[in-house]
């Protein structure tokens, strides 16, 4: 017996190492196509905060005080990933392309080993947008080969929008990106896929100097590497089964009071049924009882003149 109890805890720690690890911010998006335009769909899954502060590699935070936070939203449908993102940014310096980003990162096929090498079946990818130039696509990708210090292999697959919170910068931004997988991935329901997700800020335009992320990774840990190394990321995307909308129930049409159209029924009155009275049922209720009790007597009468 403790042998099969062994093997079965062996078994259960071998599917536990075989999930990415590190990843701790689950998170399952509904399976639904969403359209690139700004405006956040209910179909969204969320929100996870992005509020987590950058150590360096001795655990001291890094982050100018009053760094931008944020918000993502996650959805799929077909090969393609989608991202809402709000930024909660109160220095809106959007001058500085590298500065003042978002910065979106994302292990295929949850490649990673003790080296955390990525190869050309377990791509990583780091997308950046930034309001700065919202009309162009930065960031890079690993492969077999390496750093592709380039947005060569996803810029094609991705597409986004942005645009100032109720029209001015100085509310934040928002960023909506939908991003195609590479062909060595492709998406169905139960897939899961590491996901981090950077808030970069230039608090006193002269630079980056705050980064937030979904969750710091712990004391001794340079948080920077997640730009780097797919075993930092801290979220995991499930891929959902399809979006069901809320069902809310009609009102019924109420005719409004005074309209030309508007008929009244009045309902024939019928003449009242007539039902015994309370104290009708007890006077029969009585008469019952009496007629039992002589009848009872009656009968014990007569079995006794018999006997």
């Amino acid at each position: 017996m403790k042998k099969i109890l062994a093997l079965v805890l062996c078994a259960i720690m071998m599917f536990a190492l075989a999930i990415p690890a590190m990843a701790v911010i689950d998170i399952t998006a509904n399976k639904t196509a969403i359209a690139i335009d700004g405006v956040r769909e209910e179909a969204y899954a969320g929100p996870l905060d992005i509020a987590a502060p950058n150590r360096n590699d001795v655990g001291e935070f890094t982050n100018a005080e009053g760094a931008a936070t944020g918000k993502v939203w996650t959805a799929w449908e077909g090969s393609n990933l989608y991202f809402y993102i709000e930024v909660y940014d109160k220095t809106p310096n959007i001058d500085d392309f590298n500065a003042e980003s978002i910065e979106l990162f994302l292990d295929w096929n949850a490649g990673r080993g003790e080296a955390d090498e990525a190869t050309d079946e377990t791509p990583f990818w780091q997308i950046r947008v930034s309001p700065a130039e919202p009309e162009t696509l930065g960031g890079y990708s690993r492969t077999d080969d390496g750093a592709n210090w380039s947005t060569s292999d996803f810029e094609d697959l991705t597409e986004w929008k942005l645009i100032p919170i109720d029209g001015n910068y100085a509310n934040g931004y928002i960023a909506e990106i939908k991003v195609g997988a590479p062909a060595v991935s492709s998406l169905s329901e139960g897939k899961q896929i590491p996901f981090d997700v950077q808030v970069c800020d230039n608090t006193q335009g002269e630079g980056r100097d705050g980064q937030m992320f979904l969750d710091h990774v712990g004391e001794g840990i340079d948080d920077n590497c997640r730009w780097n190394t797919a075993s930092a990321l801290q979220g995991l995307i499930t891929l959902g089964g399809a979006y069901v909308a809320p069902t809310v129930d009609a009102e019924p049409d109420v005719p409004e009071v005074g309209g030309d159209d508007v008929v009244v029924t009045i309902p024939e009155v019928q003449p009242p049924v007539t039902s015994p009275k309370t104290g009708d049922s007890a006077i029969i209720l009585l008469a019952l009882g009496i007629a039992l009790a002589v009848s009872f007597t009656v009968v014990k009468r007569t079995r006794k003149n018999k006997a």
